[in-house]
């Protein structure tokens, strides 16, 4: 049996959208298992891919918010914390966050930066991404449970 393809889903997110990240969080334990593709186990990690608090934070809440951030990644470990600061759509973070995956699984196969207020069905997505260069396989719908 061969070993699992190993893709990275790195969904970038800004420092203090700590309700937004949890609301994400809900459904992924089912749109990232059970997945197959050209005969392969799938592994999905995800990740969500958060910058250092920008200027317009005001200074008193920043020890706040750095401190829930702290919290967030004890309790759930998702957080790739990018050494860029957070803010602008010039401020490079696409480069860091796909930096910060390779650094951090360099065995990766695929990786795939997605945005917060996206949902994406891995189950469906994967093979149909790879269909083209693995084994042909069509996949197959599978109902979302309501995540509300």
């Amino acid at each position: 049996m061969s070993s699992p393809l190993l893709v990275v889903v790195m969904i970038t997110s800004p420092p203090n959208t700590f309700s937004w990240r949890k609301m994400v969080r809900r459904p992924l334990p089912e749109l990232t298992t059970g997945i197959q593709a050209g005969g392969r186990d799938v592994l999905i990690v995800v990740r969500f891919a958060v910058g250092k608090l920008d200027s317009s934070i005001v200074p008193k809440l920043r020890p706040r918010i750095q401190a829930l951030l702290r919290a967030e990644q004890e309790a759930h470990g998702d957080l790739a914390l990018l050494n860029m600061t957070d803010g602008s759509c010039n401020d490079g973070k696409t480069w860091f966050t796909f930096e910060w995956a390779l650094r951090n699984f360099p065995d990766v196969d695929l990786i795939f930066k997605q945005d917060d207020d996206t949902i994406v069905d891995w189950r469906l997505a994967v093979p149909r991404m790879l269909s083209q260069i693995l084994p042909a396989e069509r996949p197959v719908p599978r109902p979302l449970r309501r995540m509300y």
